[in-house]
């Protein structure tokens, strides 16, 4: 019996979702074909280019402006990546693996490398 429950509690813990060990952030690089350009991220100002620590698992708000130009917006959206595909199969067997798919770890960015493109204002009384 409790050479039984030492297998099951040792199983268990070789199985923990893998998607646990990942970060939780990853890299987004931003750069702007207008210098002097003002980026929001998530509400946070930058300026352009940057380089930034985003969480993996949310949806990622940038905009950008700069005087006589249109206003940019963008969403990046994140998707289950192979780790995490790796803990829903596991979860399917045993639970435990099922931690790792509701960390950040389980998801990957769509986008990590982002070319804001800036146009002139469009002028109506010319």
């Amino acid at each position: 019996m409790h050479r039984c429950l030492f297998m099951v509690s040792l199983l268990m813990l070789f199985t923990t979702g893998c998607s646990v060990f990942r970060s939780e952030t990853q890299t987004l690089n931003i750069t702007c074909n207008e210098k002097g350009t003002l980026l929001r991220v998530n509400g946070n100002r930058y300026n352009c280019p940057a380089t930034l620590e985003v969480l993996r698992n949310k949806t990622i708000e940038v905009e950008a402006e700069k005087k006589g130009f249109e206003p940019y917006t963008r969403l990046i959206d994140h998707h289950l990546n192979g780790t995490g595909k790796l803990d829903v199969v596991g979860a399917a067997v045993f639970l435990v693996p099922a931690i790792g798919i509701m960390g950040a770890g389980a998801w990957d960015l769509d986008q990590t490398e982002l070319q804001v493109q800036l146009f002139p204002e469009h002028n109506e009384h010319r």
